[in-house]
């Protein structure tokens, strides 16, 4: 190995033993409430392992007017999605990830082009989901805490 190769290998195991090793984290999030403005309530579990964040989110079915559908039984129908995010940044201040699927065609027949963006701040557990389209974007906030952590191997 000549001297230079050396220096860098010697670099890179140096900077691999100070780098923190990545936590395994799960949020709990539910969606905040907003003065004067209704919001759909919804809950999801956001789970991190290593550069993945995966977004379980889970919401009622709402009819007209937004108003949560509830049937004959009283129960509510829910949906359930769940969303792969690319993990930009993950420090001790918060989180920043991007969810961008391939393009497709959409229930309609029109092109369907999106992302969204997750930003959570740790200190408060304020997240921002914001999603986008050639058509325009809207965003929800939700509070979250952290439920777990655990320190990959």
């Amino acid at each position: 190995m000549t001297p230079m190769r050396t220096r860098c290998f010697a670099l890179a195991i140096a900077l691999a033993a100070v780098a923190p090793a990545s936590a395994a984290e799960t949020w709990d999030c539910a969606a905040a409430k907003r003065s004067g403005a209704p919001v759909t309530p919804w809950n999801a579990t956001a789970r991190i392992d290593g550069e993945t964040l995966t977004l379980q989110f889970t919401s009622p079915e709402v009819g007209p007017g937004g108003t949560v559908m509830q049937l004959q039984d009283g129960k509510i129908p829910k949906h359930t999605l769940t969303a792969t995010y690319r993990i930009l940044a993950n420090n001790a201040v918060g989180i920043t990830a991007i969810d961008s699927p391939p393009p497709s065609v959409g229930p309609r027949g029109h092109p369907l082009v999106v992302s969204s963006t997750f930003l959570l701040k740790k200190s408060d557990g304020h997240l921002r989901i914001e999603f986008f389209s050639p058509s325009g974007s809207f965003g929800s906030d939700a509070h979250c805490s952290l439920i777990s952590t655990s320190q990959a191997p």
